[in-house]
């Protein structure tokens, strides 16, 4: 429905300021893809990292989604020459695409370039929740410290003029919506909450058997790891045959297996999972079908 409540295709210009990495880059994948499905026009404005990783490069990640990027892999000179950087891709992009609506993704310096292109154009702001629990850290730090630094005024400031740009706000979740509302003063009429969802043509169950399941987790876990350890470099951290052992049963079925997904940060609360896990095993220990 477009911004004068008529059934209509929109041309939606969406931005996220990081290049792709963890889970907001996801949601807007799969977002885009859908919007775009159900016939609208969706141009991506994101930042992309030519590191040597694939995954950080955004025509990569995000594939056949129309883009316009901005290339992190160059140092920026500080915050100012963030804004005039992203200031010039809007303006570029403006002279392509016209949009009805802007769906920008967390509050950053992303915000306040796009107001200045598309002043009168409706914008809403997505609020993962990142940049809130960074001001809340923020906050703890200087009450800890009894000194107020200056990262905590520049991005206070920048968060808090980006809030005042938007006219709409969406929140992952009911947590992130009151956090909006306590630490940015937003105004609860103004927030839409819309949980994250799941590309489901990726995720989906694939019926395997057991041994299939066990093939592919030798091959993540022994064969080709992916993991790493404070080094940064795949595959440092890796599994053996033995380890293997300890996902079957006495029968040699295949465990339940808890899975985490995500960064590994405080407010994840990956923490209370393992602990979660620790009861199910000691619950389980004398079946020996424990995860």
């Amino acid at each position: 429905m477009g911004p004068d409540g008529t059934d209509r295709q929109l041309n939606i210009l969406a931005g996220l300021a990081f290049y792709p990495r963890g889970g907001s880059a996801q949601v807007v994948r799969y977002l885009s893809r859908a919007l775009i499905e159900r016939g609208h026009r969706v141009h991506l404005v994101t930042g992309s990292l030519s590191d040597g990783d694939p995954q950080h490069d955004a025509r990569t990640f995000y594939q056949d989604i129309p883009l316009t990027t901005v290339d992190y892999t160059e140092a920026w000179e500080g915050f100012k020459r963030g804004i005039r950087c992203w200031t010039e891709v809007f303006k570029r992009v403006s002279g392509r695409f016209e949009p009805d609506v802007l769906h920008l993704h967390h509050l950053l310096h992303v915000h306040l370039a796009a107001s200045e292109v598309f002043p009168k154009v409706p914008k809403a702001a997505h609020l993962h929740g990142t940049e809130i629990k960074m001001l809340e850290n923020l906050d703890v730090l200087g009450r800890e410290s009894g000194v107020r630094g200056e990262l905590h005024d520049v991005a206070g400031d920048a968060v808090a003029g980006a809030a005042r740009k938007m006219q709409h706000f969406f929140a992952i979740s009911p947590d992130v919506r009151e956090r909006g509302v306590a630490r940015l003063s937003i105004d609860r009429s103004a927030i839409t909450t819309i949980p994250n969802g799941v590309d489901v043509s990726v995720f989906r169950p694939a019926d395997w058997s057991d041994d299939e399941r066990l093939t592919f987790l030798r091959k993540i876990l022994v064969q080709e790891p992916q993991g790493w350890d404070e080094t940064g470099v795949p595959g440092t951290i890796r599994y053996t045959e033995t380890d293997l052992e300890r996902f079957q049963t006495r029968e040699g079925a295949l465990k339940p297996l808890a899975l985490f997904v995500g960064r590994f940060l405080d407010f994840k609360r990956v923490p209370m999972l393992l602990r979660a896990v620790s009861q199910v095993n000691q619950g389980l220990a004398g079946s020996g079908d424990g995860l």
